[in-house]
């Protein structure tokens, strides 16, 4: 049993590795120390705490920064792009901040881990040729999941256009891929990321 469970977990650090390195073109990197969560002198009373059913970035206001990625492609032209990764100090949950010449353009809410996508977490955002890409994994017990979700970037906005999910069967040792493409692509302002995981 001992040597099956680190077995697995030999297997996700290597196939995040790997994914992470065929994402193409890395990003840099910026790593800002995250505030405390528990002490917050603001107090906003317009809050909605049911992430479950709302997913209005308008109504979170207190966050931290875990990571910041930089997009340096030249298909931006003079435009500057980042993307934020932000932890809620308020309430559970995580969500990833889209800025255009530094200011916030769209927010895309994470799913809650163990609440909407059991152990859900973002491992890393990539720069690709076309934009970017989000690597998460999630899962447990006999099934792992790793997700990319492909990004590209036209007439100033962002589009989703591809979802890879490799599906690793623990009991079995078997590992099967699913890619699915979105025709029409879907504006990242229509996103709600939680969906892509059922």
């Amino acid at each position: 049993m001992i040597k099956t469970v680190l077995n697995m977990k030999i297997l996700i650090i290597f196939l995040c590795l790997v994914f992470s390195i065929t994402c193409q073109k890395s990003t840099s990197e910026t790593i800002t120390k995250p505030k405390s969560l528990v002490n917050s002198k603001k107090k906003n009373k317009n809050i909605k705490l049911s992430r479950a059913t709302d997913y209005s970035s308008s109504n979170i206001s207190k966050n931290d920064t875990i990571k910041t990625y930089f997009l340096k492609n030249k298909i931006y032209g003079e435009d500057k792009y980042k993307l934020v990764h932000m932890a809620f100090t308020n309430q559970e949950g995580e969500q990833i901040d889209l800025y255009k010449n530094k200011k916030k353009i769209k927010s895309i809410i994470l799913p809650i881990p163990d609440i909407e996508v059991k152990n859900f977490q973002l491992d890393s955002i990539k720069e690709t040729h076309k934009g970017f890409c989000l690597l998460t994994n999630n899962g447990g017990g006999n099934n792992l999941y790793i997700d990319r979700l492909y990004f590209d970037f036209y007439i100033e906005n962002f589009y989703l256009y591809r979802q890879e999910k490799i599906i690793y069967d623990v009991e079995k040792d078997l590992t099967d891929t699913i890619v699915k493409k979105f025709n029409p692509k879907i504006k990242i302002d229509k996103i709600k990321l939680f969906e892509f995981y059922k």
